[in-house]
């Protein structure tokens, strides 16, 4: 990842996706992923493979959930409403941006960003609800590690659920039962020490920083 403010792609508006397979028609329809996508999605990572994983990181507020149909299948678009960006379409963004001399372009970054889940209820299709894909509503708050978006898996976060986590009851909590804070030391952690956003947010940039310099 290159560490400077950059302008995004429109990867992220939903707008891109490479098409899947026409699957049975069903009322209702429980679905796994195949084995492929379960072994790339599925696989438990560590909190700096998550990290390594995402071309997007970014915390929000959900503003808008809808569905439309692709090539005969329900997909939700998913839209938050971005506060604040480390990485977008793959550039680092600077935490300290806002002091930086390229803090204009920063600025010019989207305030929203979307992301297509496989699965939904649309007009024109059947149901189809996907095993194992985070579902998200209006008005949550939400940290988001996004993988490239258009590469045919149901789930751009990344590990499906591992790279979601959701502002509740004063933490940040995962669906993969993890929670993000930050240890002893004040380093970003899996079931560390809940700290303000600020504090952890800081810690989150560094963790990105360590990530870069790695050989």
């Amino acid at each position: 990842m290159k560490r400077h403010p950059s302008v995004p792609p429109a990867a992220r508006d939903g707008r891109r996706w490479r098409a899947l397979r026409p699957r049975r028609w069903l009322a209702v329809a429980l679905v796994a992923f195949t084995a492929t996508a379960a072994s790339a999605g599925f696989v438990a990572l560590d909190l700096s493979q998550r990290l390594a994983a995402a071309e997007s990181v970014a915390v929000g507020v959900i503003g808008d959930v809808d569905v439309v149909v692709r090539d005969g299948e329900p997909w939700t678009l998913v839209t938050m409403e971005v506060e604040r960006w480390w990485v977008a379409a793959g550039a680092r963004v600077a935490g300290d941006a806002a002091e930086d001399a390229d803090a204009a372009a920063e600025a010019a970054l989207p305030g929203s960003l979307t992301a297509a889940f496989w699965g939904g209820r649309a007009p024109g299709a059947p149901p189809l609800q996907v095993a194992g894909v985070p579902t998200f509503a209006p008005g949550e708050r939400v940290l988001w590690l996004l993988r490239a978006a258009d590469d045919g898996l149901g789930a751009p976060t990344v590990g499906v659920t591992q790279g979601v986590w959701r502002w509740a009851a004063g933490a940040w909590r995962g669906d993969d039962g993890s929670s993000l804070g930050v240890d002893d030391d004040g380093g970003l952690a899996l079931d560390g020490q809940a700290v303000p956003d600020e504090v952890l947010f800081a810690a989150l940039d560094a963790a990105l920083d360590d990530l870069e310099a790695q050989p």
